[in-house]
């Protein structure tokens, strides 16, 4: 019998593979990917089952998601202020 196991692309249940009662499976890179969206957006929290490597690599992911609308939003309010005080770009 297999254990099921939360999907982070859509929130339903896949079948998982052979692992331990208290963790989850390898993640792919996609997997990561899609989790750290869904983290970075706040409509998903960290899964406790995810530890080591595969915490780590979502951990990274998330700070940089995370990192880059910061940057965003800092780049975005600098132009609109500049673009308000009518400063010409070079």
């Amino acid at each position: 019998m297999s254990r099921r196991n939360p999907d982070p692309g859509n929130g339903s249940v896949a079948s998982g593979g052979d692992c331990s009662d208290s963790t989850l499976p390898r993640l792919t890179a996609e997997h990561v990917a899609r989790w750290a969206d869904r983290i970075a957006d706040g409509r998903d929290e960290f899964p406790a089952q995810v530890v080591g490597a595969d915490r780590a690599a979502l951990e990274y992911a998330v700070r940089l998601r995370l990192r880059r609308r910061l940057v965003r939003l800092v780049a975005r309010a600098i132009a609109g202020r500049l673009h308000a005080s009518g400063v010409e770009a070079i």
